[in-house]
């Protein structure tokens, strides 16, 4: 329940991988909420959370109030400088939907997750994918500390 000015509202994510369409249950009725904000297609509940929960420590940190608005979100979701603790849940994320696609493969169900079907990795394709994720991660490590104008320890 999320609440409003007038009452609480039921949230629901139908696609545990794209929170950029939601589902609001207004007077007894499902209602399809869709983000004005492509970026945030493909990504999880945790990830925002995570996003969130990054912008609340940085304004803490600079003492100011936190602007948490869908806008702010999405902007701070696409930055470069994006933090590394995104990434990781990102790649379990990931991680998570191949497993739920092999899961639904066996029992026999066509059904997808988030509309697509995830392609299994083979082991090369796995080292290689978390090869990019440990480079991507050092240079967005980078850009924060140039952003930040912080001293690189």
């Amino acid at each position: 329940m999320f609440p409003l000015e007038r009452g609480n509202v039921s949230i629901n994510w139908k696609k545990p991988f794209d929170i950029s369409i939601a589902y609001a249950q207004v007077q007894g009725r499902w209602v399809t909420c869709r983000s004005p904000y492509t970026v945030l297609s493909g990504h999880t509940e945790k990830e925002l959370l995570l996003a969130t929960s990054d912008l609340r420590q940085r304004a803490k940190r600079d003492r100011v109030r936190a602007d948490l608005s869908a806008e702010r979100l999405a902007a701070h979701m696409s930055k470069t400088g994006v933090h590394e603790e995104l990434l990781r849940q990102r790649w379990r994320d990931l991680e998570g939907k191949k497993v739920l696609s092999i899961i639904a493969g066996q029992s026999g169900h066509s059904q997808t997750l988030g509309g697509v079907v995830p392609l299994l990795s083979t082991e090369v394709e796995a080292a290689a994918t978390a090869a990019k994720l440990a480079a991507l991660s050092h240079e967005l490590r980078n850009e924060v500390v140039k952003s930040s104008g912080r001293v690189k320890k």
